[in-house]
């Protein structure tokens, strides 16, 4: 189903880019909504998907971070693909939010302002929310966020003037988690990135204070610990289950659990078998 829409995909955006592209016409196909036949490829396909997409609710992991690892697979160890085969589902932050947010910026610097700038990114904005609306309303997808919510929801733990996109991590995890979208965030940056840190630092203060669960993996190229991936993806399916009023399962075989839930599965599950054999 992939390949057949991506084929038409770029099909049509072939087709586009070698017709019309003056100003009238690119004015026309996004004020109209068009976009090319773009807009009407998207929906066709998210309903198609839609059909075969599971309904069951699934724990679901945000993963962000260091804009290029987070997107690349093989620069995080494939770590969306090892989630999913864990149980979980994996939403990652679009590259278009950081296109955004750079775009906030320079207004906010004032380096951006005329009527120009702001015809050129309302434009592009509306590109963007034309085609989120229609793969996101048959997909169940959340509303696409601005840029300045974004920074807004991180306030508290990232204060705007540090203009990275660590801003966008904190706040794009912080909403998901308090609008109930998301069971988890794993963070993706390279080894010793220092936002990425950043990141890592108060997404502790965000689990001390609202109970997000979160994992940082600061990346070389090496492969990712199977033990640290499988004991955060037990603490993240056992809140879920929790959640949802089902009895979690037990983790696998030398699993890497966090400290809390440790405590939370020998008080389940070890400390009831201990007391039965007389053993404390």
């Amino acid at each position: 189903m992939f390949q057949r829409w991506a084929a038409r995909l770029s099909a049509a955006i072939e087709a586009a880019t070698a017709g019309d592209l003056s100003a009238k016409q690119v004015l026309r196909e996004v004020v109209s909504g068009r976009l090319w036949g773009i807009r009407a490829l998207a929906s066709e396909f998210a309903r198609e998907l839609a059909e075969v997409r599971d309904p069951r609710p699934h724990p679901t992991v945000l993963l962000v971070g260091e804009i290029y690892v987070r997107s690349d697979p093989a620069s995080n160890g494939w770590a969306a693909d090892a989630l999913e085969r864990r149980g979980l589902r994996v939403r990652i932050e679009p590259v278009v939010e950081y296109l955004q947010y750079s775009d906030s910026v320079q207004y906010r610097r004032g380096l951006k302002g005329g009527f120009k700038d702001r015809l050129k990114s309302g434009l592009r904005n509306r590109v963007v929310s034309l085609l989120q609306h229609a793969v996101g309303g048959p997909l169940g997808w959340p509303h696409h966020l601005s840029a300045p919510t974004v920074a807004r929801e991180a306030r508290g733990y990232m204060r705007e003037d540090i203009e990275h996109e660590a801003v966008l991590a904190v706040g794009l995890s912080v909403h998901g988690w308090r609008r109930g979208e998301i069971d988890g965030v794993l963070c993706a940056g390279p080894l010793e990135c220092m936002p990425n840190k950043l990141v890592e630092a108060q997404l502790v203060h965000v689990a001390q204070r609202e109970g997000l669960l979160s994992l940082t993996l600061s990346c070389n190229g090496d492969p990712v610990d199977s033990e640290v991936l499988d004991g955060f993806a037990w603490q993240v399916k056992e809140r879920f289950r929790a959640k949802h009023g089902v009895a979690a399962s037990p983790p696998r075989a030398g699993a890497a659990l966090g400290a809390s839930a440790q405590t939370d599965w020998r008080r389940a599950a070890v400390e009831p078998a201990l007391r039965a054999v007389g053993r404390p």
